[in-house]
């Protein structure tokens, strides 16, 4: 994996049926459904798989806010999410380019 972009969360909620949303900043680079959001937790990091992107506005230029449902790569609780608010995490490409 690749890093792709960056990525701020600013607020997290759960969506019945869907998963939970993480609702924040695209602070550079990319983001695109298939990535994963990587949360530095110990002792082991944590992959978030980024199943869908709804929601974009580019308020100004280089300032995107996005809406993300995502999904983990093993288990989590969204309170755990929920203490990286305001961190800068890396947006991560799977693909092979």
């Amino acid at each position: 994996m690749k890093p792709c972009g960056s990525f701020k969360i600013n607020h997290t909620f759960s969506l019945q049926q869907r998963g939970v949303v993480l609702t924040g900043t695209l602070l550079e680079g990319t983001v695109d459904s298939g990535n994963y959001l990587k949360i530095p937790r110990q002792p082991e990091e944590l992959l978030l798989k980024i199943v869908s992107v709804e929601y974009v506005d580019h308020l100004q230029p280089h300032h995107t806010e996005l809406g993300l449902v995502v999904k983990p790569k093993g288990g989590f609780f969204v309170t755990e999410i929920e203490a990286y608010r305001g961190v800068s995490l890396l947006v991560m490409n799977a693909g092979n380019s």
